[in-house]
């Protein structure tokens, strides 16, 4: 376990994979600590993200790509400069596999923590001669227990039935500001999906209060295992799980797909700034 500090936070993170475990403010430990039926604490997404009604396909041919896709399975990240407070890790992905992900590739995630602030950028660089497809997104669960409440900066419209675990082509919007714990419905896994209308939220308690910062992204997700789970997921994704009315197959075709041409890149932020 590798770490990152600064006068207020200590940040933990695991390299090959790599996934932040834990984060602690002055003392307090806002992450999910594994500790329920849920054995992650921070997934990232890519290529997809949620389900698919059938297999991705890129120029007709079948890929190998399940649902959230493969990030957590990319095991050659290499420590490009590791200070105190920050780390700059590389996977370059050269060797494209026609049967996963037919794309050259590279992923640079660099984590800054200064006094209060925490900064995750990850960047997609497209080392290919073609155009590459990609979605991606941040799967990180928050402790959220009785007397915790949830903030958003903007009250937003969520869907919250998936047919098939598909995104519907009608549904009845949630209107959603902010709740206590207990006061959304998150039996039997059930999630609830925005258009990000919200770039922020806040989640408090009586020890620590902080501000999550989500600009630039197309879909934003509240999640947990069940009703007793004492934390939340706050997903902010470039994408969404594949349409249940939806015809094809290519990846190029998905919704809120991402696109980068020869050379170009795409990055994307992750703030966290601690209140008290």
């Amino acid at each position: 376990m590798k770490t990152l500090k600064s006068k207020n936070i200590k940040l933990s993170y695991s390299i090959n994979p790599f996934e932040i475990q834990s984060i602690i403010y002055e003392g307090n430990e806002i992450l999910y600590k594994k500790d329920g039926d849920w054995k992650k604490t921070w997934p990232i997404m890519f290529p997809v993200c949620g389900n698919l009604k059938a297999n991705v396909t890129h120029l007709g041919k079948e890929l190998d790509i399940k649902r959230h896709g493969f990030f957590h399975e990319i095991l050659n990240w290499n420590v490009v400069e590791e200070k105190e407070n920050s780390v700059f890790l590389e996977s370059i992905n050269t060797n494209k596999d026609n049967n996963l992900y037919p794309f050259k590739y590279k992923i640079q995630i660099k984590i800054f923590v200064k006094n209060k602030k925490i900064n995750a950028k990850i960047k997609v660089i497209n080392m290919d001669d073609e155009v590459i497809y990609y979605s991606f997104g941040h799967h990180p669960a928050f402790q959220f227990k009785k007397g915790d409440k949830l903030t958003l900066n903007k009250e937003d419209s969520f869907i919250g039935e998936f047919p098939n675990g598909l995104m519907p082509e009608n549904y009845k919007p949630l209107k959603i500001k902010s709740f206590n714990y207990g006061e959304i419905d998150f039996s039997n896994s059930k999630s609830y999906l925005s258009f990000c209308n919200s770039k922020s939220l806040i989640i408090e308690n009586k020890n620590v209060k902080y501000k999550i910062i989500y600009p630039n992204y197309s879909a934003f997700l509240l999640w947990a295992i069940n009703e007793k789970a004492e934390y939340v997921c706050v997903e902010p994704w470039c994408g969404t799980p594949d349409y249940n009315g939806q015809q094809t197959t290519e990846i190029k075709d998905k919704k809120f797909i991402l696109s980068l041409n020869k050379n170009k890149s795409k990055t994307h932020d992750f703030k966290i700034n601690f209140i008290k």
